[in-house]
């Protein structure tokens, strides 16, 4: 229907507006619509309908483009216009100014999704003319919470409201208030200066008007006599218009009349069926129209997309249809934004894609923000490493893996001094090193590559260490995106994310331009504030602003939401997601609207039911409406709204799973091609066509076929490459496999070649983020220092531990408990966890006695049947820089051996492993060939022994001390390879030199293999449990497609 004070029983729309194109007089007209894509829209239509394809002085707003416009005209004072990240900055200020009772408990922090609730309460108080006072007295109607609720917001709302007065700050609502307050002849002034020429005036589009917007359509229509709205409105089916009858009724009692529209455009069949029929609860016999509809129902969202994907290719391909003549649209378009980015990229679809980005979620910004938290955090490691892990912030010759090595190594996590002193002392510290100081330092040139890096980010972040005013801070940002070069790098990025990064990039600017303009006015220009202060207003900022691309025009296929498509027409529409909770979305009362304010349940699904059905207007051809069944957490239930169109509409089924055959991209063609069809001179010549080759294509899936028939074949592709190898990278294995290799090399080519070849051939590693705490193997590390140096010192003083006395057992509880104190004063205990570590060394809760030194020394003073404790702590190999060689078969061997015991007499010796686990090692593990380092201390100890004693010794056993406190089994337990459980000394003896020959039997078959490039997949049967489960490799590795 058409709304206007004219008195006219009909008019057509259509013909007004082709009469002012054809005589060239589209400027003496005034648009007004819903939506800046319907503008653009319709500026392209009006113009390529124009005489010679082009026009002068076309009028088409939104309504917020429009009172814009006339506010800038009238208003003659200074103002600043918020947006949503400015107004959400000034919203949280008064969130903290008041005391609040509801919201007593977000004092510190308001979340984030409570401030964007409220602002958008608000910010629709104001839009409908809603004041702060108007909410007081709506209070006054309730009580208990509700009451408080509504108390706080209408305090936030007024703090708000004043800070908006006294600075002139203005929102659309605060732009409609002041307009609507102009006197007539002002307002008409204005009007007349903006639009002199105008005589005709079409409001077209929109669904519902606010109070405040109603009141300014009536003084616009007291401006021209031909002022018309196309208002989509049928008083006699309220289940689909009944939510616009208050609406209609404000018009009506401000002189508005209904006249007749005659536009072809309202009188197209299909859509005066659904105005007239659609949601009525009346039971219909459908009608056929011409428009084509139909209804899919695809198994996953996945596959929806696909379908969508697939059907427009065929549309683009088979029917010619330009890409343009298609949209896609949702209710929710952020829940498949991501989805229909990835298939129709893909699928090679050229599209735009009218999702709305988080600006708090973009890379550059993100990697810009971390950069100023370096300085906010006072050096905090992960700022340091989130900023230059990434690719937007370099800076010149900075070491990241290297500053990450030093931070784990020296436990630094914050503090630019601490950082500074930390890497001095460490450096002081090497230059003063005793043999048997246990600290595991790296090269010194490891940690002065470290201060000059931490030195060179402080001197790039020099300029935000002291405060500065709003003007300063906002130039020193400026010069440091420029210094960062981060909008070139954004031009130069990939083609598929430059457009994106620019326009975040350029979007920030803007917004912080913004902001820092509001500090301004509110702060003035002359205080001076820190960089946290700065950066907390940005993040609060950041978290609301929004961007979007630039729609490129004609271009391709518009996805977008179901609100954009309100006014516009295309020849094919999908309208995706058409499930129950989607659309209609479920009703969720807004908790912060206040009283009668508050939306009811049955408002919600008449909006929604009318966004269905401007979307179903959207249609020119055929319209399709799909909606998944299930994915991989709930079924799905078909749109109820699938149904009520059904009732009046005849509709069509396609079976998207015909479509799953469909080849629509470069990876599918790949994933389904078989050697079969490449028999086919067809298949093969469209394949060249297609710019492929079918001799590699048919080789790949030979190889493809062999790794998976035969995972474990002998074959290159399953990790066998001294076939392929050339001379050249035979030579440099060799040359790899010449090195001295430790007990977990061995254990590591032992359990999985595979994992080798990624850690010690490609050198792949990955690096811990530092910590304060203690970890486990730092505190072996301790654990391992301290009793090598109390067993130094007794045995310096000749004194044994061994069936000691009560007063020689407490002399030696003193003596390391305060090597124990020593051994500790550089370490940190602060988290609850390493104070917990702490206890286990000085006992817990205080006690000795429930201590890992207590318990090791009452375990050193039992019998120890003839053997005594001679060697600690044992280097050998020239990895440690030891003198002692151990080889095999020219193989050399490092390692550290914790602890020798030796029987002189019977020329025996027991090699012993401290353990904070107690974990030792299985039968299987042993005779599997995989537990390889008591069996290579073992064969080392016998070596070290002939050379010291110059005789030969035997081995009695290899021991596993279990360090664990907290197990009755602390002590010594003896690892073997013997089948049953009672044993004889004798037994021990031979199941140590089995596990000697199987040293001397699986390392040079290993080493061997190394040399040959044998590096495949884990072998094992329990390869879950030995390796794969706790595998850092595991994300590259495809030994779970063997299952």
């Amino acid at each position: 229907m058409i709304l206007s004070k004219k008195n006219l029983k009909q008019i057509d729309i259509d013909f007004i507006l082709n009469e002012k194109i054809q005589n060239e007089k589209l400027n003496e007209t005034l648009i007004v619509v819903p939506t800046n894509r319907k503008v653009r829209s319709l500026k392209r239509e009006l113009i390529s309908l124009s005489p010679n394809g082009a026009t002068a002085n076309l009028h088409i707003h939104t309504l917020s483009t429009l009172s814009l416009s006339i506010f800038k005209l009238t208003n003659l004072s200074e103002f600043f216009l918020l947006d949503d990240a400015t107004a959400v900055v000034l919203l949280n200020k008064a969130f903290h100014k008041i005391k609040p009772t509801y919201f007593a408990n977000y004092q510190d922090e308001v979340p984030a999704g409570t401030l964007d609730r409220i602002k958008n309460v608000i910010s629709e108080y104001k839009r409908n003319g809603v004041s702060p006072d108007l909410l007081y007295e709506q209070a006054k109607n309730l009580t208990g919470s509700e009451k408080n609720k509504a108390n706080d917001i209408a305090k936030i709302y007024a703090d708000y409201f004043n800070e908006c007065s006294q600075n002139n700050l203005f929102e659309i609502g605060d732009i409609y208030k002041f307009l609507n307050e102009l006197s007539d002849k002002d307002f008409q002034k204005a009007f007349d200066e903006l639009f002199n020429e105008v005589n005709f005036v079409l409001v077209n589009g929109f669904d519902e008007f606010s109070n405040p917007e109603i009141e300014l359509l009536n003084r616009i229509s007291e401006c021209r006599e031909d002022f018309f709205i196309q208002f989509d409105y049928y008083k006699y089916n309220p289940a689909l218009f009944g939510h616009l009858d208050e609406c209609f009724s404000k018009f009506e009692k401000r002189g508005f009349k209904e006249i007749t529209d005659l536009s072809e455009s309202q009188n197209l069949h299909f859509h005066s069926v659904i105005r007239e029929k659609l949601f009525d609860f009346q039971k219909h016999k459908p009608q056929s129209v011409n428009e084509k509809i139909f209804i899919v129902n695809p198994a996953t969202p996945e596959k929806e997309i696909e379908f969508i994907a697939k059907e427009i290719k065929r549309l683009l391909f088979e029917e010619k249809v330009q890409p343009e003549k298609i949209c896609v649209a949702f209710n929710l378009i952020s829940e498949h934004s991501k989805v229909v980015r990835d298939i129709f990229t893909e699928y090679g679809l050229p599209f735009n894609l009218t999702d709305r980005f988080a600006l708090s979620e973009s890379q550059p910004i993100i990697a810009l923000i971390n950069l100023l938290e370096i300085i906010e955090n006072n050096f905090f490691y992960k700022n340091i490493f989130r900023t230059l892990s990434g690719r937007w912030i370099e800076l010149d010759g900075i070491d990241l893996s290297n500053l990450l090595q030093v931070a784990s190594n020296l436990k630094i996590t914050a503090g630019y001094n601490n950082w500074i002193e930390s890497i001095d002392n460490a450096l002081e510290e090497i230059k003063n090193l005793n043999e048997d100081d246990e600290r595991n330092f790296l090269p010194e040139e490891n940690y002065l590559k470290a201060k000059e890096d931490i030195i060179s980010i402080a001197e790039m972040l020099n300029p935000f260490k002291s405060k500065l005013t709003v003007d300063e801070f906002r130039n020193e940002l400026d010069n440091l995106i420029v210094r960062l070069q981060l909008i070139p790098k954004a031009i130069n990025d990939h083609k598929d994310y430059a457009e994106k990064n620019v326009r975040a990039i350029t979007s920030f600017v803007q917004t912080v331009h913004n902001l820092f303009e509001l500090m301004r006015i509110e702060l003035g220009e002359k205080p001076k504030h820190s960089v946290s202060f700065y950066l907390k207003n940005i993040k609060t900022a950041l978290q609301f602003a929004r961007y979007n691309l630039r729609e490129k025009i004609d271009s391709g296929i518009l996805v977008t939401s179901i609100n954009e498509i309100r006014g516009l027409n295309f020849d094919y529409l999908f309208i995706g997601g058409m499930t129950d909770g989607e659309f209609p979305t479920r009703y969720q009362p807004e908790i912060f609207l206040s009283g009668s304010f508050r939306k009811e349940d049955y408002k919600h699904i008449l909006e929604e039911r009318y966004h269905f059905y401007q979307a179903l207007c959207a249609v020119k051809k055929v319209l399709y409406l799909t909606y998944p069944n299930s994915d991989e957490r709930k079924q799905f239930t078909a749109s109820t709204f699938i149904k009520d169109l059904k009732n009046v509409i005849n509709t069509l089924e396609i079976n998207a799973g015909n479509y799953d055959k469909l080849i629509a991209s470069e990876k599918e063609l790949l994933s389904a091609i078989n050697k079969n069809d490449l028999n086919s001179d067809q298949v093969n010549q469209n394949l060249i066509e297609a710019g492929f080759n079918p001799e590699n294509i048919l080789e790949d899936i030979k190889i493809d076929e062999l790794r998976i028939q035969n995972p474990f074949d002998e074959i290159p592709y399953n990790g066998f490459l001294s076939e392929q190898l050339s001379k050249e990278s035979l030579e440099k294995l060799k040359a790899l496999s010449d090195r001295t290799y430790s007990a977990t090399q061995l254990e590591e080519y032992a359990k999985c070649p595979f994992q080798y070849f990624l850690r010690r051939i490609l050198l792949i590693e990955t690096i811990e983020e530092p910590t304060e705490e203690i970890e486990a193997f730092e505190l072996g590390s301790i654990i391992h220092s301290i009793l090598y140096t109390f067993y130094k010192t007794i045995k310096e003083q000749k004194r044994k531990i061994e069936n000691c006395s009560e007063e020689e057992f407490a002399e030696f509880v003193q003596l390391i408990f305060s090597i124990a104190r020593k051994k500790t004063e550089h370490i940190k205990f602060s988290s609850p966890y390493s104070f917990f570590e702490y206890e286990k060394i000085f006992g817990i809760n205080g006690n000795i006695k429930h201590s890992i030194l207590y318990k090791f020394l009452e375990e050193e003073r039992k019998d120890k049947e003839g053997f005594e404790p001679l060697f600690f702590e044992i280097s050998f190999g020239k990895r440690t820089n030891s003198s002692i060689e151990v080889k095999l078969n020219e193989i050399n061997f490092s390692g550290k051996i914790d602890r020798i015991d030796v029987n002189e007499e019977d020329k025996l010796y027991q090699v012993i492993d401290y353990k904070l686990s107690g974990r030792k090692p299985t039968r299987e593990d042993f005779n599997l060939g995989i537990s390889l380092q008591l069996p290579l201390y073992l064969y080392a100890s016998k070596l070290l022994l002939k050379a010291e004693f110059k005789k030969e010794y035997q081995p009695a056993s290899a021991e596993i001390y279990s360090l664990k406190i907290f197990n009755e089994e602390f002590g010594r337990k003896i690892a073997h390879n013997l089948p049953g459980r009672k044993f004889t000394q004798e037994d021990y003896l031979k199941a140590s030199e089995d596990l000697i020959k199987i040293f001397e039997e699986v390392v040079p078959k290993y080493i061997d293999n190394i040399r040959k490039g044998v590096f495949n997949l884990s072998l094992l049967e329990k390869r879950e449990d030995k390796v794969c489960g706790f595998c850092e490799f595991s994300s590259i590795c495809r030994i779970r497609e063997l299952g």
